[in-house]
């Protein structure tokens, strides 16, 4: 016993001792005479001390003791329950954190199902359907390919207006408008001719992307209008074109020709002659567009062809040494 009360002696004037210097600084104190003992987190372990030195609640002692030496044995031992108890109703509920992660893991929303994306998956649809009615109604089919189009207008203001902008979406926006067009030119052009374009825009599809992988995600267009990904600035009439995400009059002008150039072809090969969309005037309107965009996409080939070049000159440099 009064080893105990000795050692319970030592231990309060060691801790008194440490936290007077401090107290001033912190933020919470247990008053008790004229100076304060500091309550420390219930997980250090001497919270077990203070508690047991000041009776129970780990910062107010039971009236009559006027120093630690005067507590008796069967205190500290119900001081010592009672930080027990402290120390457990202080531990974070494990069971109640996993819920509610849970609960934020069920409501955020999969990349496959943001909405511009399952605007892309009605267009693979339409475009399926424009390509099997192409044969047998070709009123039908256009139809198809003109709300296919009508979605690609949609699906970016859709991603802007529920922020829900993704690599992949990105990705698969351009992926399907070269579908479209590769399928498009393939049934209006002969002998295979149509493949070239699908050729040339996958081509520009995987330069333009393989930079967005590196350094610029989604917005692929911004770095090649701004020739930051390698610090190489376009020629002015590319970012021209492509300024702003081809969001201007001139942009807007050869995203249209890009797009309509090759559903006039095709309505030459299948419509009926009477159908506006067979009108020369259209197309001689639609063709410089679609001139202007292949000259973009040579630019990015061939800036593309370039940086790999360095590349392999730079490693081929560095294995000489």
């Amino acid at each position: 016993m009064q080893s105990l009360r000795f050692l319970n002696g030592q231990c309060s004037k060691h801790l008194k001792s440490a936290f007077q210097p401090i107290q001033s600084n912190l933020p919470h104190t247990c008053q008790r005479g004229n100076w304060s003992y500091f309550c420390p987190p219930l997980s250090l372990r001497s919270n077990s001390l203070i508690a047991a030195a000041q009776g129970g609640d780990g910062c107010t002692s039971p009236q009559g003791h006027s120093s630690t030496r005067d507590i008796a044995q069967d205190d500290t031992v119900a001081c010592a329950s009672s930080s027990a108890i402290q120390l457990e109703r202080a531990r974070p509920d494990r069971t109640s954190t996993h819920e509610t992660t849970k609960e934020l893991q069920q409501t955020e929303q999969h990349p496959l199902l943001f909405w511009p994306n399952i605007l892309g998956y009605v267009r693979c649809l339409l475009l399926l359907g424009g390509y099997v009615l192409t044969f047998h109604s070709p009123t039908a089919a256009l139809f198809c390919f003109l709300a296919n189009l009508l979605l690609d207008s949609i699906d970016g203001l859709s991603a802007r207006y529920f922020n829900q902008t993704s690599t992949f979406g990105a990705f698969f926006d351009v992926l399907l408008d070269n579908a479209t067009r590769g399928i498009l030119w393939s049934l209006a052009l002969p002998y295979g001719l149509g493949s070239l374009f699908l050729i040339l825009e996958m081509s520009v599809l995987v330069a333009t992307h393989q930079v967005a992988n590196v350094s610029t995600g989604a917005d692929w267009k911004g770095a090649l209008a701004r020739g930051d990904d390698a610090g190489q600035q376009p020629p002015s009439f590319v970012s021209r074109i492509m300024a702003n995400n081809f969001r201007t009059p001139l942009g807007c002008y050869v995203i249209v020709g890009l797009m309509g150039l090759p559903l006039w072809a095709w309505g030459l090969q299948f419509l009926p002659s009477s159908n506006i969309l067979r009108h020369p005037a259209l197309g001689a309107v639609l063709l410089p567009g679609r001139v202007m965009a292949a000259v973009v996409e040579l630019w990015v080939l061939s800036k593309h062809f370039g940086s790999l070049l360095c590349q392999d000159a730079v490693a081929a440099a560095a294995r000489g040494r």
